[in-house]
């Protein structure tokens, strides 16, 4: 195995591809750097900036040079006996007209071989939803949309589709033979006995023909030659190109009589257009985070597994692979983290090095038994922060803080609001999901226990737990159940039932069923993993990207994975801390900075400082307010920037402003739309969806 000894992190980007990081390899190799650390380099959206938002996992990202760019920086990294440590993506992919694979399921259905990739309830509980999978990219409702005439139906050498500006949606393959009788129709009756109605006729036999049972690959290709053959007729026949026309036509002429056509014409097809936030509030297939163009996958399924890994580990194992490692990208969205790794692991080799990206809280240690190397160090990074904070001045610097904003400092009850408002706001539709799994669980037999238990009560017991949950996720469905992962539930319960004592029955209930303590059969294993995916993502978005952008007493400590409310830890705990390291996973990542840090090593050691130095950052605040005050508006009846905000922009100044002067040039205008941003995140007096331009 290389374990690197120090590592580059590369952004590869279609204006940094791989001809400009071997160009930089020899400065790399003078700074000791040992292997350089690459961002995703699949296919991806096209001029994707950061590589996560994959469309094709088995095919490189063209962008990012040709394959004698990629042979000429291979032989350059070998040359100079350096490794190579590649971030995969086995979570999610694109969903993006650019995903053949998710394009290849929206025309086949069922019969497509990648149905079951991607993690979508086919069978919701939602009548709409079932059978089909949600697609919230409209700009405005549908019906406005449609009366609009927005949505087009196209036909080309790819077959027929709904066009929606820059997307293309492709009709499901069952749907086509009702274009070809319409257009046979014409023809018909514009030339009696014509070849091209005949050819048609046969066309359209040839379709309906295709056995129900037919093999999925069999199925593809028997799609691909009446899809050819169809082109074919199009291309040969004026007659049929006029009739293939005039039959589109019917769909896109936007009076009534088509507009009727057009909606009952998409209610047939797998996808379902809907309003970009509708998403929010219900789905059926799974995000990441609340991001609807980015679907997750089912990876725990080993045809998924196969059919997403092939390029990387071909570039793995084989003798003439090129990564020497692997970083596994947000291994907590998988289903069953621990039995993914062990596959990794066994396809990979031993060999090969692998960490994940794992965030884990201050006394979390991660599971022993994943065959891994350790985490890709978020953890690290932010116990070496809080050991340059001065923890024995915690309760000076928290006076000034609640005196200066007007706050009582409780960040629990911050986290508390704040997940609350992401689950409200953001991931409605997968808390009713799991909602009626919850509820389908209390009819199973022999569940005398959750006979009474109604919608509403469940709905509210389960939030009441989430918004209480300690960490990002347990693993109740990884064999062995580890005795922690029970504490951090039974620790959530607890604190969910003293915040709501009227739900206690209830909360007991989920708790049990998620513990097996009460019998649900065949539903467990999915209750167990929906609940899992969903805890870490709230712990994302009601922590890192809204309380963390709220509770600025120290923002040099509001890290991925930081602990803000500790306020430092001494040189005793962070000594224990590396002992306990260095002897559970000594082979681990140790960062100062990722490409997820909020700030910088250099901001973060400038505002460490301000620990030290309580007495005279208030006397600094206090005069920067006499100076500022009067300058601060009304909007809406409130104060704008309110005073917790005011202390975030002084912070933010003092551990970013410039010592040169041809620097300063731009930083009013980079420090302002960095505080726009950073309001948007806290979402308190503006946001991303409703946006407060006059604030």
């Amino acid at each position: 195995m290389t374990v690197p000894v120090s590592t580059y992190r590369i952004q590869f980007t279609h204006d940094f591809g791989f001809r400009s990081a071997r160009e930089a390899l020899p400065y790399l190799a003078d700074l000791g750097i040992t292997a350089i650390y690459a961002s995703p380099i699949f296919q991806a959206r096209p001029g994707s900036t950061h590589g996560y938002d994959v469309t094709d996992p088995l095919r490189r990202n063209p962008e990012l040079g040709t394959d004698a760019d990629f042979i000429a920086l291979k032989q350059a990294i070998r040359d100079r006996n350096m490794g190579w440590v590649q971030d995969i993506v086995p979570n999610h992919m694109a969903f993006d007209s650019g995903n053949r694979m998710l394009m290849d399921v929206m025309e086949k259905g069922q019969r497509s071989r990648f149905h079951n990739f991607f993690d979508v309830d086919w069978d919701h509980f939602r009548e709409g939803f079932r059978g089909r999978m949600l697609t919230p990219f409209l700009g405005r409702h549908y019906g406005e949309i449609l009366a609009d005439g927005e949505i087009r139906i196209t036909y080309d050498e790819a077959g027929f589709a709904a066009s929606y500006y820059d997307w293309r949606f492709p009709l499901a393959f069952a749907s086509w033979p009702m274009f070809l009788g319409r257009a046979e129709e014409m023809i018909t009756t514009q030339e009696s006995g014509s070849s091209g109605a005949s050819a048609f006729s046969d066309l359209r036999r040839d379709m309906k023909a295709i056995p129900d049972d037919t093999p999925a690959d069999a199925f593809a290709e028997a799609v691909d030659r009446c899809r050819a053959d169809l082109w074919e007729l199009v291309q040969k026949s004026p007659e049929i190109k006029t009739a293939l026309d005039d039959t589109i036509a019917l769909f896109n002429s936007g009076d009534a009589e088509g507009l009727k056509r057009l909606d009952e014409l998409l209610e047939q097809q797998v996808f379902r257009l809907a309003f970009w936030q509708t998403a929010n509030q219900e789905t059926n297939y799974r995000r990441f985070f609340h991001i609807n163009d980015l679907i997750s996958l089912r990876a725990e399924i080993p045809d998924v597994f196969d059919g997403t890994h092939s390029f990387i580990l071909e570039q793995t194992g084989a003798p003439d692979g090129l990564f020497t490692g692997l970083r596994v990208d947000h291994v907590d969205g998988l289903a069953s983290p621990g039995p993914y790794l062990q596959r990794l692991r066994e396809k990979a080799g031993e060999q090969t090095y692998l960490v994940v990206e794992k965030i884990l809280e201050s006394e979390e240690d991660l599971p022993e038994d994943w065959p891994v190397e350790g985490t890709t160090g978020y953890d690290f990074m932010n116990r070496v922060g809080e050991l340059f904070c001065d923890h024995a001045r915690k309760e000076r610097f928290s006076g000034i803080y609640a005196t200066f904003t007007g706050g009582d400092c409780d960040l629990e009850e911050l986290v508390r609001a704040h997940k609350l408002r992401v689950l409200e706001h953001h991931m409605a539709g997968d808390v009713n999901n799991l909602v009626y799994r919850l509820m389908q669980s209390t009819l199973s037999p022999n569940n005398w226990q959750g006979r009474d238990m109604s919608v509403s009560l469940l709905r509210k017991a389960l939030t009441a737990i989430l918004v209480r949950f300690p960490v990002y996720r347990t693993y109740l469905n990884d064999p062995p159940i580890r005795d922690v992962d029970v504490a951090f539930l039974r620790g959530s319960v607890e604190a969910a039932r003293a915040d709501a004592p009227e739900l206690a029955v209830v909360i007991d209930y989920i708790a049990k069923v998620l513990l097996q303590e009460i019998p649900v059969g065949d539903l467990w294993p999915e209750l167990a993993a929906r609940f899992q995916q969903l805890t870490a993502p709230l712990a994302a978005k009601g922590f890192e990207d809204t309380t963390l952008y709220v509770y600025n007493r120290m923002i040099s400590l509001n890290e991925v994975g930081g602990d803000p409310g500790a306020f430092g830890h001494n040189r005793g705990w962070f000594h224990n801390y590396i002992q306990k390291r260095v002897t559970a996973w000594p082979r681990a990542m140790n960062s100062s900075a990722t490409h997820d840090t909020k700030r910088g090593e250099d901001v973060r050691a400038r505002l460490h400082t301000l620990s030290e130095i309580p007495d005279e950052w208030e006397r600094n605040v206090m005069r920067w307010e006499e100076l500022n005050g009067p300058k601060r508006e009304t909007v809406n009846r409130r104060p704008a920037p309110d005073a917790n905000e005011t202390w975030f922009l002084y912070q933010t100044l003092v551990g970013t402003f410039p010592f040169d002067q041809p620097e300063q040039d731009n930083y009013t205008r980079r420090v302002g739309e960095y505080m726009v941003k950073s309001m948007r995140e806290a979402e308190v007096h503006t946001n991303w969806i409703h946006p407060a331009a006059d604030y």
